[in-house]
């Protein structure tokens, strides 16, 4: 399902927007809520712009409890998962994959099929495939580790390590998702072949992989990761490049270390104001400035952001900038 965003993800469904009140229904204190996710144990939680859902949020060491938010919008920005299976059959201590997009993506978070008492999950990544690789830690990036407990055998659990990778349509990325032998392994399911697509949309495409022993052990394939890959890509109906005269507005330079400029084309454009948003609909930059070229400094993390550049006619031009 696709709608304007939020990171509050569900079984399938999103909730789009900004979380502007929540409401802890239990003893669990708020600052352990930050950069959770927020899911329904049982089915599927939707709530539109301005009204309340509930659910629960679950931290990293596996305390959960109920919530009740209020969701506010957000821009147009589209958000979606894909999942391959969850029916496990066979597992090690990790799985490798290769993930290959078909328009650019921003790659969030993962959700494994995860067995055990719970202990560290690690997710590392490289640029381009696994294959080849499997036994080489020098050709991979660590993106981080967390303590994870699992929910049950062939149901989904979150993983919550961020991932905010960018793949540009027809790249391809490998990732490697690996319990650390503390207490956690993955469950996956045998394969025809690696490298064969197991499952795509419109936007990624999920490839067979290869089990590994930890770390960067002996291997085992073909193998299917079992899991759920939640991704974003770009406000609708805006371009890659966001250097775009056709919409009137100037975006340079692009990707920017922090530092850039919004100049807008036409003269006769009024602005009221700028806004840039990050992947998960959070404000990071506002500005009430009306001049044509606006100097931006951003001291954010790397990642992709969605300016909005806003008209007195209510016209409202968006676009996409990256930060390094």
């Amino acid at each position: 399902m696709k709608t304007n965003y939020i990171k509050m993800k569900t079984r399938n469904t999103f909730i789009i927007g900004i979380v502007s009140a929540i409401s802890f229904l239990g003893n669990f204190q708020t600052a352990q809520a930050q950069d959770m996710q927020i899911s329904s144990s049982n089915s599927p939680m939707r709530a539109d712009a301005n009204q309340t859902a509930t659910g629960y949020v679950r931290n990293a060491t596996g305390y959960q409890t109920h919530v009740s938010v209020i969701v506010t919008p957000t821009p147009n920005m589209i958000c979606d998962s894909l999942e391959t299976l969850f029916a496990g059959g066979n597992g090690q201590d990790g799985n490798m994959f290769d993930v290959t997009a078909i328009t650019n993506v921003q790659i969030t978070s993962f959700e494994g099929n995860i067995d055990g008492s719970g202990g560290t999950m690690e997710i590392y990544y490289r640029v381009g495939t696994h294959v080849g690789n499997e036994t080489n830690a020098a050709a991979w990036t660590l993106l981080g580790s967390a303590l994870v407990t699992p929910v049950s055998t062939g149901v989904p659990t979150a993983i919550p390590i961020p991932v905010n990778l960018t793949i540009n349509a027809s790249q391809t990325y490998a990732f490697y998702i690996t319990g650390n032998t503390t207490g956690n392994m993955l469950d996956y399911t045998d394969g025809t072949a690696v490298g064969n697509i197991y499952v795509q949309n419109g936007n990624i495409q999920i490839k067979e992989g290869t089990g590994n022993a930890y770390p960067f052990g002996s291997t085992f394939d073909p193998r299917i990761w079992n899991g759920i890959i939640n991704y974003c890509t770009g406000p609708a109906g805006t371009q890659d490049n966001v250097l775009s005269t056709e919409r009137g507005v100037n975006v340079y330079p692009n990707p920017s270390n922090g530092e850039f400029q919004i100049q807008v084309i036409d003269n006769q454009y009024s602005i009221t104001g700028i806004e840039i948003y990050s992947v998960m609909g959070e404000k990071v930059y506002q500005s009430p400035n009306s001049e044509l070229r606006t100097h931006i400094s951003l001291d954010v993390p790397a990642g992709i952001y969605y300016y909005r550049v806003n008209d007195a006619s209510g016209t409202v031009r968006t676009g996409k900038i990256v930060m390094e």
